[in-house]
C-alpha cells in the first residue's frame, strides 16, 4: 500500500511541475468582451430626387457596431445641410422646400451616414387664365399661364410655349397675346415641360358691322373715292375711315371729303344718298365726320342716341329739313358743324343743353326764326357761327354771358335791333 501511494503522489507532483513549467506562474483571467458601439451608419435611400415642393421621402438609418452587428435600438439624430432646400424631421422624413441639392445626415453618437436629396420641380399642370373667352374681330386678349408642380406650387422660371389650333381665327404670340382675326373658334395651348393647358377662344363679328353695312348701302359705297376693306371679313378697324377700341367697337368714323386749298373748293369723298338711321346704334362712337360729300335728305333723329359723341361734322352736304332737337341730348358734344347745307326751320332750343359745346357752326343754310336765348347757357362756347341764314329778331343779350366766346358771326341774316351792350366786350 505504501509503495502504491508513493507512486500516485509522485505522478501528481510531476503533473504539477509540468504545468508550472509550461505556464510560468499563476493562471491568467480572460478579459471581458468589448461592449457594442456604433461604428457605421447606413442611410437609405442614398440618393433621392423630389419633383414637387412639399414632396417627401422617408429615410432610414441602420446602425452597426464594431462586429458588424445591427444596433436596432440606437437613437439616430437627423440634420439637413440646407433647410431652405429640404428639411428633415426627427424620424428621418425629408420635405422639399425649394429647388437645389442637400445632404441629409443621420448621426449615432459621433458616427454619421449621409444621403443626397435633390429638389427639382417638374411641371405637372399648366393653368391658363381665362380658360375660355369670346372676342370681337380685331380685338386682343392677354392670356396668362402658370406652370405648377404635382402639389400645385408655382414652378418659377418655367418656359411656356404658346400655340393656336387656327391662327387664321386667333393668333397668339410668344407672350400669350391673342389677336382675334376671323370669325370662328380656336384652341390656344400653353405647354411647359410635358404638361399643357388650353383656352377656348371664340371670335365673333362686332355688333357694329351691320351698321357699317347699312351706311355703305345707303350712301352708294361703290362710288366712294376710297372704300378699302369695306364689307370684307377683316376687323372693322382695318376698314377705311374706321377706328375701333379694344373691344372692337367703332369709336371714330371719318369718311369726309376734303377742301382743296388750291382751288378753294370742296372735294367730295363720294358719299351720296341719305344718312341711315342705323348710325344711331353706334353707341360707342365719339367722332362722326361725313363732311364734304353729296349727302341729301334729313338728319336722322337717331343721331341723338350717340351718347358718347364728342364731334359731329355734317357740313358741306345737301342735307335738308330741320335740325333735330334730339341733338340736344348729346351731352358730351364739344364740336357741332352743320354748315353749308340746305337745312331749314328754327335753331332748336334744345341745343342750349350742350353744356360742353365749344364750337357750333350752322352757317350757310336757310334757317329761320330767332336766335335762341338758350344758347347763352353754353358757357364753354368759343365759336358761334350763324351767318348766311334767314334768322330774324334781335340778338339775344344772353350771348354776352359767354365768357369764352371768341368768334361770333351773325352776318347775312334778317336780324334787327341794337347790338346788346353785353356783347360790346366781344367787339
Amino acid at each position: 500500500m505504501v509503495a502504491g501511494t508513493s507512486r500516485l503522489l509522485l505522478a501528481v507532483l510531476a503533473a504539477a511541475g509540468f504545468a508550472n513549467g509550461c505556464g510560468g506562474g499563476d493562471s491568467p483571467i480572460a478579459p471581458p468582451p468589448d461592449p457594442p458601439r456604433p461604428t457605421t451608419v447606413m442611410v437609405s435611400p442614398g440618393t433621392t430626387e423630389l419633383s414637387a415642393l412639399g414632396a417627401t421621402v422617408q429615410l432610414t438609418a441602420e446602425v452597426r457596431d464594431q462586429n458588424g452587428q445591427t444596433m436596432a435600438s440606437t437613437s439616430v439624430t437627423w440634420s439637413s445641410s440646407d433647410a431652405t432646400v429640404a428639411t428633415v424631421g426627427a424620424s428621418g422624413l425629408v420635405t422639399a422646400v425649394a429647388d437645389g441639392t442637400v445632404t441629409i445626415a443621420g448621426m449615432a453618437g459621433a458616427i454619421s451616414g449621409t444621403a443626397t436629396v435633390t429638389v427639382a420641380q417638374a411641371v405637372s399642370v399648366v393653368a391658363i387664365n381665362p380658360v375660355a373667352d369670346t372676342l370681337v374681330q380685331g380685338t386682343t386678349l392677354s392670356l396668362s399661364a402658370e406652370a405648377r408642380d404635382a402639389n400645385d406650387h408655382a414652378v418659377t422660371g418655367a418656359v411656356v410655349v404658346w400655340a393656336s389650333s387656327d391662327s387664321n381665327v386667333a393668333l397668339v404670340n410668344s407672350g400669350g397675346l391673342v389677336t382675334a382675326r376671323r370669325r370662328g373658334a380656336a384652341i390656344i395651348t400653353a405647354t411647359s415641360g410635358g404638361a399643357s393647358g388650353i383656352s377656348e377662344i371664340t371670335v365673333v363679328e362686332s355688333p357694329d358691322r351691320a351698321t357699317l353695312f347699312a351706311l355703305y348701302e345707303a350712301t352708294d359705297g361703290p362710288s366712294w373715292v376710297d372704300n378699302e376693306n369695306w364689307l370684307t371679313d377683316l376687323p372693322l378697324g382695318d376698314w377705311y375711315g374706321v377706328d375701333t377700341d379694344g373691344s372692337g367697337r367703332v369709336v371714330r368714323l371719318d369718311i369726309s371729303g376734303k377742301f382743296d386749298t388750291d382751288t378753294q373748293s370742296p372735294v367730295a369723298h363720294g358719299l351720296s344718298g341719305r344718312i341711315p338711321p342705323e348710325l344711331g346704334d353706334l353707341n360707342r362712337l365719339m367722332i362722326l365726320d361725313l363732311s364734304y360729300n353729296d349727302l341729301s335728305d334729313s338728319i336722322p333723329t337717331e343721331l341723338g342716341n350717340l351718347a358718347n359723341l364728342t364731334e359731329l361734322d355734317l357740313s358741306y352736304n345737301e342735307l335738308t329739313g330741320p335740325i333735330p332737337p334730339a341733338l340736344g341730348s348729346l351731352a358730351n358734344l364739344w364740336g357741332l358743324d352743320l354748315g353749308s347745307n340746305n337745312l331749314s326751320g328754327p335753331i332748336p332750343l334744345e341745343l342750349g343743353n350742350l353744356t360742353r359745346l365749344e364750337w357750333m357752326s350752322v352757317q350757310d343754310n336757310i334757317l329761320t326764326g330767332p336766335i335762341p336765348s338758350e344758347l347763352g347757357k353754353l358757357a364753354k362756347l368759343e365759336g358761334l357761327i350763324l351767318f348766311s341764314n334767314n334768322l330774324t329778331g334781335p340778338i339775344p343779350p344772353e350771348l354776352g354771358r359767354l365768357g369764352n366766346l371768341e368768334r361770333l358771326w351773325l352776318s347775312d341774316n334778317l336780324l334787327f335791333g341794337p347790338i346788346p351792350p353785353e356783347l360790346r366786350r366781344h367787339l
